[in-house]
């Protein structure tokens, strides 16, 4: 079965002792006799009911206090002798890792719950810890940490997928009592029926040269009556109307549009314009037309 995240850290936090045990009492050493440290430590540790374990082994010998010393008083001791002994190779960082230990320690210890990303950070930082004092421990919580942060990622995959579902099912869900389209609008019998023919959408310049497009094609009057002369338009026929007139205007232009029938119905607002049967006045914005080309007037061209 697999373990929870309490389990973790409790396993953790025992391969924390049995690391730090170890180390902790070589360290001591370097400074202290047995005797001594010892004796301060078990003061160290008096009249708080739950190091009394830990004061009976100091009582009896290094070898079994290093076996037996439960974490809490271990981390406790460190603390004790950090000035003294630890600052010096584990400086604040290793000091920062202590105190998030032994307080997420207490918190273990009164079984509180913890979420898979607190469980991992707590791991995580035990095994940085067990690093910085080379512990062969830290490859036991490192393998802990392994699995809470593989855990945490399929948590988090699970829950995408849950939101990506749930936003599908509100965009595709159909509302109860909602018809079809086609039950509300009726399309024309000829795009029902697949035979319309797409040109009849968009003016055939042909048929406007032979005169045989509807009026609101071949007719420059109406044919403006019923275009909304966009900013583009507007520069094309300003540009057109120089050149015609020989003062400036670019030989040849580009069209580009967003919408189809727009190249179309530019070359057709061109056509109408130089037909000599309309005036700027008949054109909608034909007063910028003449601000801008500064001509008052639109001359007659051969049109091919």
């Amino acid at each position: 079965m697999a373990l929870n995240n309490s389990e973790r850290i409790g396993r953790s936090l025992e391969a924390l002792r049995v690391g730090l045990s170890p180390y902790f009492i070589r360290e001591v050493r370097t400074k202290f006799k047995d005797e001594v440290w010892m004796a301060e430590s078990w003061h160290a540790l008096e009249n708080k009911p739950q190091y009394k374990e830990a004061q009976i082994l100091l009582e009896a010998d290094v070898d079994e206090f290093a076996e037996k010393v439960e974490v809490n008083a271990l981390l406790q001791l460190v603390r004790r002798y950090d000035r003294d002994v630890f600052f010096e190779k584990l400086g604040h960082v290793g000091k920062t890792y202590l105190s998030e230990i032994q307080s997420a320690r207490n918190k273990w210890a009164y079984q509180e719950t913890f979420s898979v990303i607190d469980a991992h950070r707590v791991v995580d930082t035990i095994t940085r810890f067990l690093e910085m004092i080379s512990s062969e421990q830290a490859i036991v919580t490192e393998e802990h940490a392994r699995i809470l942060l593989r855990t945490r990622y399929d948590e988090e995959a699970k829950q995408s997928q849950r939101r990506t579902k749930n936003k599908q099912t509100a965009l595709f869900t159909i509302p109860e009592g909602l018809k079809p389209w086609r039950e509300v609008i009726l399309p024309h019998t000829d795009v029902s029926e697949g035979s319309y023919q797409q040109a009849e959408f968009a003016a055939d310049l042909s048929k406007v040269v032979d005169g045989t497009a509807n009026e609101e094609y071949k007719n420059p009057k109406e044919f403006f009556k019923r275009t909304y002369v966009t900013k583009g338009m507007l520069e094309l026929l300003v540009a057109a109307n120089k050149r015609m007139n020989s003062k400036g205007g670019d030989p040849v232009i580009q069209l580009k549009t967003a919408f189809g029938g727009g190249k179309t119905h530019s070359m057709l607002a061109l056509y109408h314009m130089f037909s000599g049967d309309i005036s700027l006045a008949d054109i909608p914005n034909g007063i910028d037309i003449k601000s801008a080309s500064g001509i008052d007037s639109i001359n007659k061209v051969n049109r091919a």
